[in-house]
């Protein structure tokens, strides 16, 4: 974990086998400024991502779905998220599985949703084996971001 902003008013958690987007740091310190409660660096491999693109969307909210490769978390979020007491059947639902679903519940509950980079900013680096486990495909997907290529520096800026 890698705090950021005044006081840490941000967290930065990052898996083990990631690639960087050019300007990567820039476009971190650039999302802070929009204050998002979590944001994640990573643009899962789906259709309508590829359409929210198309159109210029940078961020995209997200209700219910993300990877959780490269999360950006504020603060208020993180601790509300680390104190939050999940019911029998929610809590049954996590065990065993990657933190972006206690992420996808927490944000559910709560109302406070997901953004998602649009492109990633971050991407697996698939050369390296996960070490935790995760197969390179998924289903008929690789675990890779068919969205990750360079933007300008402020390209996430808030305007």
């Amino acid at each position: 974990m890698i705090d950021y902003g005044t006081d840490g008013d941000y967290v930065l958690v990052l898996q083990d086998d990631l690639l960087f987007a050019e300007n990567f740091q820039h476009h971190v310190e650039n999302l802070i400024d929009i204050k998002y409660p979590v944001i994640s660096l990573f643009c899962p491999p789906r259709k309508y991502y590829e359409a929210e693109a198309e159109i210029g969307t940078r961020l995209y909210r997200e209700k219910n779905f993300l990877w959780d490769q490269a999360m950006l978390f504020r603060k208020d979020y993180r601790e509300g998220l680390f104190n939050y007491e999940f019911s029998e059947s929610e809590s049954k639902e996590i065990a065993g599985k990657h933190i972006d679903v206690m992420i996808s519940i927490y944000s559910k509950n709560t109302k406070q949703y997901v953004a998602i980079t649009i492109p990633a900013i971050v991407q697996h680096d698939l050369e390296i084996k996960s070490s935790i486990g995760t197969a390179t495909k998924i289903g008929k997907n690789k675990r890779e971001s068919r969205l990750f290529y360079s933007v300008p520096p402020d390209y996430f800026k808030q305007s």
